[in-house]
Order: C-alpha cells, then structure tokens, then sequence
C-alpha cells in the first residue's frame, strides 16, 4: 500500500507543478516524471514500465490515474492531465505537513526537473534506466542535470531532518 500512496501522491504532485507552469502532461509524459523519481529515490515502487519515443508508460500509474479522476482530483481532456480545484487543495495540505519531508524534496525536483524539455528528461530517464549496465554515454547536459538533482536532494535532506529533529526535542 506504501508504494501505492507513493505513487499516488507523486502523481498529484506533478500535475500540480505541470499547472503551475503551463506545461502540458500526458499519460506517458508523467510516467517519466514519475520514473525519475522513483529511481532518485530509490523506492522501487514502479514495478514496471515500457518506453516510448513520447515518454515512459507505467501500468501502475495508469491505474492511480484512474483513482484520481474518479475521486475528482483530475480531470484528463484531449490526452492532457490536469489538476483539478479539489487536487490543489490536497496537494496543498499535503504539502504543508511537516512530518512528510520527502514529498517536498520531491516537490523540489519535480520544479527544478520540469523546466527541462521532455527530449532531455528521456535521456535523463534512459540514462537511469541503463546506468548500471554502463551501456550510456553521460553528455555534458545530463551530467549537469544529475549534479543539479544531487544538490536539490543533499541540500533539502539535510535541512529537512534539521527540522525534524528540532520538532522531535521540542516535543
């Protein structure tokens, strides 16, 4: 069930993200989104996947899809995901719990990683994908890429657990 809310909450979260910065989300493209995530954080919960030139599908979040929309907290139009007025809301809340620091860490990404275009998150994806096999060349891009998503997950883990033990010793 963890992997489940995981994805879930994943998924609401780039939807939320893709609205804010007009940036158009379709199955697959989230699917990507998703993937990188998953393999930053080393979760596994994506258990499996199948590449397409025009991102990454993954069963699983076809069927969070699903949930979602049945429960109102997106609408999908013309092949395009959006967020609706009752997912911000539980985007927001979600968010703003700070026992989850995770999911803002991952709200960081997904900001810093959704300003790149879906060409370069396929490459950043593959390279995921194939980068034990040493089967992938790291172009100097990616590389800039990776060295970003380190900084994002380095910085905010370490000031994230700053907090949380503050709130531990208050308690």
């Amino acid at each position: 069930m963890a992997t489940e809310w995981s994805l879930l909450k994943n998924t609401l979260l780039v939807a939320y993200i893709a609205k804010n910065t007009n940036r158009d989300l379709t199955r697959r493209k989230l699917g990507t989104f998703i993937y990188i995530l998953d393999n930053i954080s080393n979760k596994e919960s994506v258990s499996s996947i199948n590449i397409y030139p025009d991102g990454i599908d993954i069963p699983d979040v076809n069927i969070i899809l699903d949930v979602l929309r049945s429960s109102s907290l997106i609408d999908i139009q013309r092949r395009n995901i959006k967020i609706t007025k009752n997912g911000i809301k539980k985007i927001e809340k979600m968010l703003s719990n700070p026992d989850d620091y995770r999911f803002r860490i991952n709200y960081r990404l997904v900001s810093y990683l959704i300003k790149y275009d879906y060409n370069t998150l396929m490459n950043l994806a593959i390279y995921l994908a194939k980068k034990s096999s040493g089967e992938i060349i790291v172009t100097e891009e990616l590389s800039e890429i990776i060295s970003g998503i380190n900084d994002i997950v380095n910085k905010f883990s370490e000031k994230e657990e700053r907090k949380m033990k503050r709130r531990l010793i208050n308690k």
